[in-house]
């Protein structure tokens, strides 16, 4: 078997290597995986720009992928999610009361503006995404 920068590679086949920078999830930091459960205030999107705040950041940046879990609440204004341009009208606008599933690939984070004249509470859970219990390591090459 093969190894790459220290790690060996597991095959469940004799003779074969594993997939090439592909380790358990959770190998390098040692930790398992877990989900975090939090509420998050969304920013009307009147306010961005203004003192320079920025749209609201939902789910940070981070190697794995991931699945995210938004539930906006049941009013009569929109919260709109997308990248850090999201705008309302020209971005997502999630379904009120009623959790909805995205899922983002590593490296990528989600933001949020709401059209609300103050700001909005949405609950969020975000949890590693178990693709064939495998994450990458970022290698340079």
């Amino acid at each position: 078997m093969g190894s790459s920068a220290g790690i060996a590679l597991v095959s469940s086949n004799p003779g074969q290597t594993g997939q090439v920078n592909s380790v358990p999830l959770g190998s390098i930091t040692g930790a398992p995986p877990w989900a975090r459960l939090q509420k998050i205030e969304i920013i009307p999107f009147a306010a961005v720009g203004n003192r320079g705040q920025v749209p609201t950041l939902v789910a940070a940046r981070e190697r794995q992928n991931r699945i995210i879990i938004v539930t906006a609440p049941a009013v009569g204004f929109g919260i709109y999610i997308g990248d850090s341009g999201v705008r309302p009208g020209y971005s997502f606008v999630l379904p009120p009361g009623v959790a909805y599933d995205i899922i983002i690939p590593g490296g990528q984070d989600l933001y949020a503006v709401t059209d609300a004249p103050t700001y909005l509470s949405v609950q969020v859970q975000a949890a590693p995404l178990l693709v064939g219990d495998k994450e990458r390591r970022a290698t340079a090459l």
